[in-house]
């Protein structure tokens, strides 16, 4: 565990499972609440990581769009009801 004084937080590696294998795990702490950060090619990512579920459309298009965790969906929502809107660009980052 270190102090990254970049984030402002602190940082834990590795750790081990129930059954005592090692884990390659990331997680910084900011005081309040435990961030798991995801690792790609052995080097965590800054931006934790952010749950599937509906979130604000990053394109303003529709209410709601879908994130899978890593990436956004065509499927949208607007007053309650399901459709389905292509992305023509895939917006720059996913949600906030």
């Amino acid at each position: 565990m270190a102090y990254d004084p970049a984030i402002g937080q602190l940082v834990l590696f590795g750790g081990y499972d129930d059954s005592v294998n090692p884990l390659s795990d990331t997680w910084a702490f900011d005081g309040t609440t435990w961030t798991e950060h995801v690792s790609r090619g052995g080097v965590a990512d800054i931006a934790p990581v952010v749950p599937a579920d509906w979130y604000p459309d990053p394109t303003g298009r529709f209410h709601w769009r879908y994130w899978t965790g890593s990436e956004w969906t065509e499927h949208v929502s607007r007053d309650e009801q399901l459709f389905l809107d292509p992305l023509d660009e895939t917006p720059e980052s996913g949600p906030a």
